[in-house]
């Protein structure tokens, strides 16, 4: 087995192909070579998470990969965010979205990301809706 480093630019240089291009399978792996390292590691949980969703669209995988980085970090706000999203992508739940965005939003008030993600999520909801989030009129 060949020793996995932690470090980012190694991690895109170890797997970049010729001209910069990375593998997506090598990618995969290496996440899975880093959580056997460390199980609990909230970084790389959430890091291995977005991949899933983002880029292989594994979106059972990333539901269980997020649940997990939660467990291991629930006040990361980002992740939080992340899991919302995702809930929201796949399974249209709006009430439960919501509820991952509050606790993101609770985490981490100034973050812009998490700020951006949920008023995509509002934006969303609310078309869906016609424009009458059924959110909007509980709060």
């Amino acid at each position: 087995m060949r020793k996995v480093s932690s470090e980012p630019d190694t991690i895109l240089s170890e797997t970049a192909g010729s001209g910069g291009n990375v593998n997506q399978s090598e990618v995969g792996a290496y996440y899975k070579e880093m959580l056997k390292l460390d199980p609990s590691n909230s970084l790389v949980l959430a890091n291995y998470s977005r991949f899933l969703h983002q880029v292989e669209g594994d979106m059972v995988k990333a539901e269980e990969y997020y649940g997990k980085a939660i467990l291991e970090s629930p006040e990361d706000g980002e992740v939080l965010s992340l899991y919302g999203t995702l809930i929201w992508e796949t399974h249209r739940d709006q009430y439960r979205a919501h509820s991952y965005f509050d606790q993101a939003l609770h985490a981490s008030l100034h973050d812009c990301t998490v700020l951006g993600s949920y008023a995509h999520f509002m934006w969303e909801a609310e078309e869906e809706d016609g424009g009458d989030s059924k959110i909007e009129r509980e709060n």
